[in-house]
């Protein structure tokens, strides 16, 4: 079964020592008749912390979804071809920030931008 978490979070600018986020994980069978597996859970905590994904997702009872949509959304995150440098933008002292991490086996990406992505980041 391959399996796969994504995180999303946002941390308000600094007048707010919050952040708020959703883990999800999703597993996908290898037989293509089962349906797959997706374990979610918004959070909010401070923003010094750090979440463990495999910890944050235990004990979540998981929504089925069909195994075809769930393999299109991983191709889909494989072929986004997303540039690591690009044009310096434009941020404010107190902007929300904001972090999207993917995890596959034991390879994983993370990308951090404020306010808004970069035009070379809109695929995500």
């Amino acid at each position: 079964m391959q399996s796969t978490i994504i995180e999303l979070r946002v941390s308000p600018s600094f007048e707010r020592s919050h952040l708020r986020g959703v883990l999800a994980r999703l597993r996908i069978p290898h037989e293509s008749s089962k349906p797959a597996e997706i374990y979610a859970r918004p959070y909010q905590a401070m923003d010094w912390m750090e979440l463990e994904p495999e910890t944050e997702l235990k004990d979540i009872k998981p929504c089925l979804v069909d195994s075809g949509r769930a393999r299109a959304l991983i191709k889909m995150l494989r072929d986004i071809r997303l540039s690591p440098l690009v044009a310096p933008g434009a941020f404010g002292i107190h902007d929300t920030t904001y972090r999207l991490r993917v995890f596959l086996s034991a390879t994983s990406c993370e990308y951090n931008w404020s306010h808004e992505p970069p035009p070379e980041w809109q695929a995500l």
